[in-house]
């Protein structure tokens, strides 16, 4: 009994199995065109690619301090405008004793190469400062300084006689210039050929000396020393200008100079002023600048 159940149901299997055999070809999806295929390909690349909403969404940052606040722009360090009358850590006021050195070669004139003026005490100018009828006189060594429009220390000194502060170099200048003296040159442009580059020693009640050194020099000849004296406050470009062979252009953009301005004789056969007198025909003006930025002692004599 039990066999032939068996024998039924796989003869069942098999007549199940020949008519799935035959009815397969007719029930099976035909493929696709190759036409079609191919004509939704092209179409496909052709259309554009959608671009999706992004569904990232960032943690959170914490703020800070740091980052809410502004950054803070430190303040700027201003510049120290320069203390008036101080050039090369020497304060040309107040009375302060100066001499000055100048060295130069050496010759008959200048025995070891070095000419001294007296020292002398500078003060600065106030409206006032000539109303004492006793101050500024030759031979007292005295001096006066004034502040230009740029900021540079102008000194007048006395000048003209042994015992004058400035005869010294005035004598060595003219005495250089009367030997040299050459008809063809004017005569406001040798005084730079003949001092130009020297070294100076600004010596402090013989104990400090600022090194310095002339920058500049002129010497101004009579017939142009009534228009020289209307200029005061822009000496140092006047001088710039009028007399170009003399380097003063050197120094007009500078604040860091000291200039001294004196008087001199008229030399050889030169036209005078016959408003000045012998001692004041002329007028020498050297501008000095620092050789270096350091102060440094001197053994006093």
């Amino acid at each position: 009994m039990a066999t032939s159940s068996v024998l039924l149901i796989l003869g069942g299997i098999v007549i199940l199995a020949g008519v799935g055999l035959r009815l397969y070809p007719l029930l099976r999806p035909a493929p696709p065109d190759p036409g079609l295929v191919e004509q939704f390909v092209v179409e496909r690349q052709q259309m554009p690619t959608p671009i999706l909403p992004s569904t990232f969404t960032p943690d959170p940052i914490p703020a800070s301090p740091s980052v809410l606040a502004p950054a803070s722009t430190p303040e700027p360090t201003p510049t120290p405008e320069p203390e008036p009358y101080v050039i090369e850590g020497i304060r040309f006021a107040d009375g302060a004793p100066i001499q000055l050195r100048f060295h130069v070669p050496d010759s008959a004139l200048s025995p070891g190469g070095l000419i001294e003026t007296a020292q002398f005490n500078v003060y600065q100018w106030y409206p006032e400062i000539f109303a004492d009828p006793d101050f500024f006189k030759p031979g007292h060594n005295e001096a006066v300084s004034y502040i230009d429009d740029a900021g540079r220390v102008g000194i007048w000194a006395h000048s003209g006689g042994t015992r004058t502060t400035m005869y010294p170099l005035q004598h060595w200048l003219e005495a250089n210039l009367v030997n040299n003296l050459d008809p063809d040159i004017e005569s406001g442009f040798r005084a730079s050929t003949i001092l130009a580059g020297a070294d100076v020693d600004v010596v402090v009640a013989e104990q400090y000396s600022a090194f310095m050194h002339v920058a500049a020099a002129v010497r101004v000849p009579p017939t142009d020393v009534p228009e020289l004296v209307t200029h005061v406050n822009d000496l140092i470009p006047y001088l710039a200008m009028t007399y170009p062979g003399a380097d003063f252009q050197s120094v007009v953009g500078s604040q860091q100079v000291v200039y001294l301005y004196f008087c001199g004789l008229a030399l050889g056969n030169e036209p005078t002023n016959p408003d000045a007198n012998k001692w004041t025909q002329a007028r020498f003006v050297v501008a000095l600048v620092s050789t270096w930025d350091t102060f440094m002692p001197e053994s006093a004599n």
